[in-house]
């Protein structure tokens, strides 16, 4: 401020179109007013540059003010040239004081005047879909405002943050790169902290993501649905976020976004269910950003740096199998907390969930019977037991592991255990409608006799 007059800062360069941070032609507040604006359009310029200069000092409170004054007087402008720049501009800087509504309406009316300042409109479109709207819109946005040469070189250091930070929100693996290449302008262009100053939301977000990507996290499904950082448990939202991660997790690997709506929203249309899972996927990334990322436009995938139990419960499971290695036995059969996803519902019947149901459960199984060999080896008869217990009630249709059970509790003098354990199994077949098989019927009733003697 000097002399009452405010000199807002240019927002673009060679041809005069301002940014929305700018003021630009027509002249910055300062120059001389707008031809036919009067004292209402004086007052309106004025009120308009000391918004500019609020945002600018990330003051959101005095940005709103100045920026409302400045509407007061919109009438005054609406014949001039200003009117269209003005707009654009108050969209930006009441969006940045969080303002949301009344941003979109200044943006439904700068779209209006689209062709009075067209480059300037798709730069607030820009910037308010990287903030907050769709990530997607501004990534298509983002190839014409890189081409635009009028945008000055402070205005593209924090729209290199911005299309940064719409990675982020999008799911774009290129996060990392498009940090390394915002942080490389803003040091070439000898402020570094100057995105930071101006989009301090997005920068912390993206610090968060760096952190949170180097640290990595654990996604646990072999039980509820958990999601680790060290040994923070972290909060997802409910409902179908979670299935969603789950499904990713099962997956193992990329997973095709058509097959993922259609089992999550059977019948539903395509385009519906693509906006239902855009909306889910920011409420994860708000949560872990390194979460989920995409592949392409068809594609969805867990971070890289997201490890799952699953997949540790295979990795020590192969090393069983390989090595004999009784540690890593007892080490995977620790991470099963319960069925596969246990809380997490569908809509419709999920053939890899029940796969993978299947094979954790097959595989369980055959650590167990690792751990019994183990212990016969070692002739260590209570382990044995425990460990034939323990198998008996992962699968309680199996009658084979039924009587295995029953006749070593029997010969460890817990005729009533074993009889429990015969029961348990009958009762298992009778849900099923199966008549059990003579050799089971021929074990119940001898140690039934048993525990008579």
């Amino acid at each position: 401020m000097a002399g009452n007059r405010c000199r807002a800062p240019r927002g673009r360069g060679p041809g005069g179109r301002a940014g929305p941070l700018g003021g630009g032609r027509p002249r910055a507040p300062g120059g001389p007013r707008p031809r036919g604006g009067g004292a209402g359009g004086a007052r309106a310029y004025a009120a308009w540059g000391l918004a500019l200069q609020s945002s600018l000092e990330r003051d959101p409170v005095r940005t709103v003010a100045w920026a409302r004054e400045a509407g007061d007087h919109l009438a005054a402008w609406e014949e001039t040239g200003v009117f269209a720049t003005y707009l654009a501009t108050m969209v930006d800087l009441i969006d940045r004081a969080g303002a949301h509504e009344e941003a979109d309406a200044f943006l439904a009316r700068a779209r209006a005047r689209r062709a009075e300042q067209p480059e300037l409109v798709v730069l607030a479109e820009f910037v308010v879909a990287a903030r907050r709207g769709d990530p997607d819109e501004a990534i298509r946005l983002w190839p014409s405002i890189e081409a635009d040469a009028g945008i000055e070189r402070f205005e593209r250091v924090r729209c290199r943050l911005l299309r940064a930070y719409a990675a982020l929100r999008a799911g774009d693996p290129g996060v990392e790169r498009l940090c390394t290449e915002a942080a490389a302008d803003a040091d070439a262009y000898g402020h570094p902290e100057l995105g930071r100053w101006l989009e301090p939301e997005a920068a912390e977000a993206l610090d968060r993501w760096r952190e949170a990507a180097q640290a990595g996290c654990t996604l646990e499904i072999l039980g509820p649905l958990r999601l680790r950082r060290g040994e923070e448990v972290l909060k997802l939202p409910g409902g179908l976020p979670r299935a969603v991660v789950g499904l990713l997790a099962i997956a193992q690997g990329p997973q095709r976004i058509d097959a993922l709506v259609e089992t999550l929203w059977p019948g539903l249309d395509t385009a519906d269910a693509r906006a239902r899972l855009r909306q889910i996927l920011y409420r994860l990334r708000a949560v872990a950003p390194e979460l989920v990322e995409r592949l392409g436009d068809d594609q969805l995938v867990l971070g890289a740096t997201v490890d799952t139990d699953l997949a540790r419960f295979d990795r020590l499971a192969g090393s069983v199998t390989r090595d004999g290695d009784t540690d890593a036995a007892l080490d995977a059969l620790a991470l099963v907390r319960g069925e596969v996803l246990a809380d997490v519902s569908l809509a419709t019947t999920s053939v890899p969930l029940d796969a993978v149901r299947r094979h954790v459960a097959v595989r369980r199984l055959g650590l167990l019977d690792q751990l019994v060999a183990a212990a016969q080896a070692r002739g260590d008869d209570e382990q044995v037991l425990t460990w034939l217990v323990e198998a008996h009630r992962a699968d309680l249709h199996d009658e084979r592991r039924a009587v295995r059970a029953a006749r070593r509790l029997v010969d460890a003098g817990r005729a009533g255990d074993a009889r429990a354990v015969l029961a348990a199994t009958s009762t298992a077949l009778e849900h099923l409608g199966v008549a059990p098989h003579p050799r089971f019927v021929a074990a119940c009733r001898a140690v039934d006799a048993a525990g008579t003697r």
